[in-house]
């Protein structure tokens, strides 16, 4: 990932469309700390893992009702048993 120049990227306007995600929400993860795009001159630009890292936010948020603070534990502690949890939350 590091430096991976074959490593696809996408910009905001394409993971809008591709999660369903508002231009708001999207933002709302980043000043939240749970995203962090990359940028591409002006551009913010996410990678996969940080696609499936919005998945992940947006199944938790929207289809299980947890809130953003829930949302950011959940995640550290995925993340903290180095699961990639895929199948779950």
């Amino acid at each position: 990932m590091d430096g991976d120049a074959t490593e696809r990227l996408y910009r905001a306007e394409a993971v809008y469309e591709l999660l369903r995600l508002s231009p708001a929400a999207l933002r709302r993860y980043e000043r939240q700390g749970l995203v962090q795009p990359r940028r591409v001159g002006r551009a913010r630009a996410y990678s996969e893992a940080e696609l499936r890292r919005l998945r992940r936010i947006r199944r938790l948020t929207v289809d299980m009702g947890v809130n953003l603070a829930g949302v950011e534990i959940i995640l550290r502690l995925v993340e903290r048993l180095g699961t990639t949890g895929d199948a779950q939350p």
